[in-house]
């Protein structure tokens, strides 16, 4: 199975018995996200070294260990997909577009690589180019 996982269920990862850490490791699992996610959890750094209880060179090591496990693509490689997102968004009503809009690179790889968001937010499966899938969601789904 292949997801993109969103920026929220990214900064999981540096925490202890995380949910993303026990899915991620299950075969057949493929995780991508657009490199711009690895730009906004390294915009966290403080507060996840605060949360998850780290030093910068643990937050570091497990960013390391995170970019080994998946794969980040660069926005010309979804770029297609931002117009034919952004045209679908359309739909939505103008206060829930903009919110939307914030999280359209992880949309818009999700439908180019024709595969589901890993998200929890909400706000997202109101939208109808992409599946979206919450943390929840997938536990069920992948139980065995």
């Amino acid at each position: 199975m292949r997801l993109v996982v969103d920026t929220n269920v990214l900064l999981t990862a540096f925490w202890k018995n995380s949910a993303f850490g026990n899915i991620s490791r299950l075969p057949n699992l493929t995780l991508n996200s657009p490199e711009y996610a690895l730009e906004e959890i390294r915009g966290h750094r403080a507060e996840i070294t605060k949360k998850a209880g780290i030093d910068s060179a643990r937050f570091e090591q497990e960013l390391g260990a995170l970019s080994k496990q998946m794969r980040f693509f660069k926005e010309e490689e979804y770029r297609s997909s931002l117009k034919v997102v952004s045209k679908s968004l359309k739909e939505l009503p103008l206060h829930e577009r903009g919110a939307v809009l914030d999280d359209i690179d992880f949309l818009a790889l999700a439908h180019e690589r024709r595969c589901a968001l890993w998200s929890n937010d909400a706000l997202l499966k109101r939208q109808e180019i992409v599946d979206v899938l919450s943390t929840r969601e997938l536990v069920l789904l992948l139980r065995p």
